[in-house]
């Protein structure tokens, strides 16, 4: 041990020098362990950081950082230094949870030009009741497939046991798109039209008529139209409903008494002259983004910790709808007729929205009925199998586009211009950015060299010389 004692101007007094030691030697296998070559570094704690958002907690992530580096020995840290690091990290949140989320919404606000809002609400002590927030890109989305929502609040966020309550729609793929999240009441009651859930009413069919009659085959596929049938007029269905309570002597079930008092909340017939409330008959759209927060969500995360992984929720679904524009707009989907209406549809629509179309004019191959009772266009904005055959019969080549709405449309987001493209330092810490902007380029660089021993000498000179060069310099901070 050494012991050394500054004194006047730069000198230096040794003050005390004992040369044995009073412990063992560490051996070669146990040098690791060694405090001295210990520490959680920035690229410790942004692997650990990142692996958090997709649900891998500290130990976890210690084993992945392992198979990276080559093994423990290479790692500078133990499996212990990850877990303190993260236990550190919320002690710092502490009480200052909420305060740390709206100074991250306000950041991104500044950052955006406004492009990014949020909303918050406080009771009387200062403690954080309500919070909403959207990005440039949810706002976008709303702005083209905002016409139909689904909202859902079911799902219970952090410690604090705030709800969370995703606003979604359906987007040019018929796929789940997340708006933005709120705990608010924000509808108005007197401009909007509500349905109820038709997936809600299957599942609790059973427990209300019985499990014999839910069992009767004969008895669902008569109950079944009224809850997915999209032909039968108003008239009709009441007409049905009575003959099929009577049938089955069901006219004294409550339940069912309830449900046809409500029916102009769930039956499709009610909802014909409502445009483009028949793309959304069930909360799948709630359900799927709250599937999604639930498969990164853990309990007991803070509200910080629950953004993050909303965050990364939000970057697969847009990631999934990237690739679905991509396939739409490289793949031209085959045809089944000579139709030139359908190769216009094919050229305009998505995949998924044109194979719905194709449906249709397959149909009037099969039934030559120009009368038109379905009102599909008004339900959900895709021209029916009786206006494609009006239109057959007059010389047009082309789908008129007044029936083809823009939110069906391949890359119909960019058809708007009211939110512009936000780039990816609006939405994440530059920081963060150009780590990961490093990591991915080392990756890069290894895999193209491949098994290449001078191409991977190649790599190893570099990164000394960078190694080199850093232990040279005089950093400011932390």
């Amino acid at each position: 041990m050494i012991v050394v004692k500054h004194t006047k101007g730069s000198i230096y007094e040794i003050t005390s020098f004992i040369e044995q030691h009073s412990h063992r030697f560490a051996s070669a296998d146990g040098k690791k362990f060694l405090k001295v070559n210990r520490s959680m570094t920035v690229a410790h704690q942004n692997f650990a950081f990142d692996c958090s958002k997709v649900k891998i907690g500290p130990a976890r992530a210690f084993g992945l950082m392992k198979e990276f580096v080559g093994g423990y020995d290479q790692i500078g840290a133990t499996v212990v230094d990850f877990k303190n690091w993260n236990r550190g990290l919320k002690n710092i949140i502490g009480n200052a949870d909420a305060q740390v989320i709206l100074n991250k919404f306000q950041a991104l606000k500044e950052s955006s030009n406004g492009r990014f809002y949020y909303e918050h609400d406080v009771d009387e002590s200062g403690k954080l009741t309500k919070l909403f927030w959207a990005d440039c890109v949810g706002r976008r989305n709303y702005d083209v497939f905002g016409d139909v929502i689904s909202v859902d609040a079911t799902f219970s966020t952090d410690k604090y046991n705030m709800v969370f309550v995703p606003i979604c729609g359906v987007d040019n793929h018929r796929k789940c798109v997340t708006f933005d999240a709120a705990i608010a009441d924000v509808f108005d009651k007197e401009k909007t039209r509500h349905r109820l859930c038709m997936w809600h009413i299957m599942e609790k069919f059973p427990s209300k008529v019985g499990v014999v009659l839910a069992m009767d085959g004969g008895f669902l596929s008569k109950f079944k139209p009224f809850v997915w049938g999209e032909n039968l007029d108003i008239s009709e269905f009441e007409a049905c409903w009575k003959s099929l309570m009577d049938e089955f002597k069901m006219t004294d079930s409550e339940w069912l008494c309830d449900m046809y008092e409500c029916r102009h909340l769930w039956i499709p017939a009610y909802f014909k002259e409502d445009p483009l409330l028949g793309i959304l008959r069930t909360t799948f759209g709630s359900k799927s983004a709250n599937s999604f927060i639930g498969h990164y969500h853990q309990p007991g995360d803070t509200l910080s910790q629950f953004y993050l992984r909303f965050e990364t929720a939000m970057d697969k679904q847009r990631n999934i709808n990237s690739d679905l524009n991509h396939k739409s707009n490289v793949a031209f989907p085959s045809t089944d007729t000579e139709l030139f209406l359908e190769k216009d549809a094919a050229e305009l629509y998505t995949r998924e929205i044109f194979y719905k179309f194709q449906k249709q004019v397959l149909h009037i191959l099969e039934n030559y009925k120009l009368e038109c009772s379905c009102r599909m266009f008004e339900r959900i904005g895709l021209p029916c199998s009786h206006l494609i055959l009006a239109l057959k019969q007059v010389p047009v080549h082309k789908l008129p586009r007044h029936v083809v709405l823009n939110r069906w449309m391949k890359n119909t987001e960019k058809n708007t211009t009211r939110f512009v493209s936000s780039t990816s330092s609006d939405d994440k810490e530059k920081f963060s950015v150009i780590v990961n902007d490093i990591s991915f380029d080392f990756n890069s660089c290894m895999g193209l060299a491949g098994d290449n021993k001078e191409a991977l000498l190649l790599i190893q000179s570099c990164l000394k010389d960078v190694k080199q060069k850093l232990r040279g310099w005089k950093f400011e901070g932390s």
